[in-house]
């Protein structure tokens, strides 16, 4: 799985990440490590969309609430994972922590469904994913 923290996640939490799943080729990249930091979602997803194969993970709920971004989202075909609003109140340890817990169920998520799926992803890593509706 290829994935990417949008700008809301601290690049150091991607990086880690990606350090403990490489291995297993799959990628995790900081936003900020890819694009300039002031890039536009609707941009950058639509470059995720033209390479194929990307994840995003996200604190950003009104991506799903703004109808550019919304409609960017779509068309990129990529799977966005929204991270519930309570994983806002942890830690950069805790938040890297509660996913790579997620990690398994997240690829599994990614091959089932396909390109363009959207969940919803709570704190608790022994709860389901949410699937969300465009």
């Amino acid at each position: 799985m290829k994935l990417m923290l949008d700008n809301n996640l601290p690049p150091v939490m991607a990086r880690s990440v990606h350090t403990l799943v490489a291995a297993d080729g799959h990628i995790v990249a900081a936003l900020r490590d890819r694009f300039p930091a002031n890039t536009p979602d609707i941009d950058w997803l639509g470059a995720l969309g033209e390479d194929g194969g990307w994840s995003m993970l996200t604190l950003d709920q009104m991506i799903m609430r703004r109808p550019a971004e919304r409609l960017a989202l779509h068309r990129s075909g990529v799977t966005a994972y929204f991270l519930a609003p309570a994983w806002a109140k942890l830690t950069t340890l805790e938040k890297a922590a509660r996913l790579l817990l997620w990690w398994p169920k997240l690829c599994q998520a990614a091959t089932l469904v396909g390109p363009g799926g959207l969940f919803e992803l709570p704190v608790n890593a022994g709860s389901t994913l949410r699937p969300l509706r465009f």
